[in-house]
């Protein structure tokens, strides 16, 4: 039986035209890259690799991680602390990136803030 995550990854491609730039920002509630996690259960491989092909079928990449490819941020964690994810994220067609300025955590609305040129 597919996860609640892959069933609403695949939807999206419903919604979106593969052509085009795209930005998409949320609560992804799913970790790819280990980096990402602190004491956290284990992604499902599905989820994952639901994830994974989202970005690549409508070319996207995680703004904040390229731009910070060793940098450990996470935007949740529980209540002590003990652990913690980086879940929330911005995904900007690679063909944007070049417009990219920067890409910061800010805890005010929402966790990250793109500046574009």
């Amino acid at each position: 039986m597919a996860s609640d995550r892959k069933s609403f990854f695949g939807c999206l491609h419903d919604y979106f035209i593969s052509q085009g730039s795209l930005i998409i920002g949320g609560n992804f509630n799913c970790i790819n890259n280990v980096i990402d996690k602190f004491n956290c259960l284990a992604v499902l491989p599905m989820d994952k690799k639901s994830l994974d092909s989202l970005m690549a079928d409508f070319m996207l990449i995680d703004i904040w991680r390229k731009l910070n490819p060793q940098k450990v941020s996470y935007t949740w964690s529980n209540s002590d602390h003990s652990q913690a994810s980086r879940i929330d994220r911005f995904f900007v067609a690679k063909s944007l990136f070049s417009k990219v300025l920067s890409c910061e955590f800010c805890r005010v609305f929402f966790p990250i803030m793109i500046l574009f040129n």
